[in-house]
């Protein structure tokens, strides 16, 4: 991972749209009067995206795949996994916890 490869990935518009599909996606699987981060991904998508790939950004392997091959070289279940593995902090970084 080079932190030259962070930047152009955080503002690659196709894989943080890929993000954010997958984030709504997780979100509507919760119970939204429950789940306080499901419920605010579905009202603040864009916000709600912008934490979860300030995690993808922080994870040399994805980095690492995304400098080698792109957006394309990263699989939608890596999103899927990073996205399901990250929930719990992106939930108490954005001071969502219960």
């Amino acid at each position: 991972m080079a932190y030259i490869d962070v930047a152009p990935m955080l503002d690659d518009k196709v894989f943080t749209g890929r993000i954010q599909g997958c984030v709504l996606e997780q979100s509507r699987l919760k119970d939204v009067t429950d789940d306080t981060l499901a419920a605010y991904s579905l009202a603040q998508p864009d916000s709600a995206t912008v934490q979860f790939s300030y995690f993808f950004g922080g994870d040399q392997a994805i980095v690492g795949d995304y400098a080698s091959g792109g957006q394309a070289g990263i699989t939608d279940g890596a999103i899927l996994s990073k996205v399901q593995y990250e929930w719990e902090n992106v939930k108490y970084v954005l001071h969502l916890e219960a």
